[in-house]
């Protein structure tokens, strides 16, 4: 229902930008428009380097990591947190992923990670880069021997602020989330 309204709204102010900003602006000197325009645009850009600025390079998991976690299964001594990042709205901004703060990376969109973790109670926090608290959100699991987890996250666009979501889905949905997205390795990890 909120969208719906936004979306009213940037509607009303599009046709009346479109019915008055032509006259408005001839207004103003060329040169102002000229300086005002290359303005804007430096600030844009501006705002897209910030944004991106808190991005990480990351590592892709080797073939054989890859492949052993497309099975989907967990030894039967440990349990596994697979966090899978869809969605395209701030898609290239990397989102911070942490497994009960030992697991530790970041990820953009169309990556996943795996956690093998002992069974157990487990803390799954995730949070935009450069997106302050309003994107910070957490998932707690109780996870039994031979048991995965697979988590979705995506964003979701506000009037004025982003905010992550993470919604836990089946082994069936996780097969279709994981096709054609890459692993990553975690920045830092607990040795095995």
């Amino acid at each position: 229902m909120k969208n719906a309204f936004w979306i009213v709204v940037i509607v009303i102010a599009a046709i009346i930008g479109a019915m008055y900003g032509p006259s408005l602006l001839e207004t103003f000197p060329p040169e102002v428009v000229l300086i005002g325009g290359g303005l804007f645009f430096l600030a844009l850009i501006g705002f897209v380097i910030f944004s991106l600025s808190g991005n990480k390079g990351g590592r892709r998991a080797d073939a054989s990591a890859e492949a052993a976690a497309r099975t989907l299964r967990a030894p039967e001594d440990k349990a596994r947190i697979y966090f899978i990042r869809r969605g395209f709205v701030a898609s290239l901004q990397g989102m911070n992923v942490s497994v009960d703060e030992n697991f530790k990376g970041q990820i953009k969109s169309g990556k996943f990670v795996m956690a093998e973790v002992a069974p157990g109670a487990h803390r799954l926090n995730a949070r935009m880069a450069r997106g302050g608290k309003s994107t910070a959100a957490e998932m707690d699991f109780d996870l039994a021997p031979g048991e995965s987890a697979f988590v979705v996250a995506t964003i979701e666009m506000g009037a004025l602020a982003a905010s992550t979501k993470l919604t836990r889905v089946d082994e069936t949905r996780a097969r279709d989330e994981l096709a054609g997205v890459k692993m990553m390795m975690w920045e830092s990890a607990p040795a095995a």
